[in-house]
């Protein structure tokens, strides 16, 4: 998983880059590959480091082996 923490003049936020389907429902309607902003406007960059691992532990599960 590939991420960055920006900043703008509302605070701080966190993309990802991969691909995301939008779908309307239950159809996929298009595919975009690129950045994507994943967690809301934070102040601190502790904050949305947080809101980041949040976001990883609802949307990416963790990959193993048997």
């Amino acid at each position: 998983m590939r991420a960055r923490i920006r900043k703008d003049d509302d605070g701080y936020y966190a993309e990802v880059y991969g691909t995301m389907r939008l779908t309307l429902l239950g159809y996929d309607i298009s595919e975009k590959t690129g950045w994507h902003k994943v967690t809301k406007y934070c102040f601190t960059l502790n904050g949305v480091k947080r809101e980041l691992k949040k976001w990883k532990l609802r949307n990416c599960p963790e990959e193993f082996e048997l």
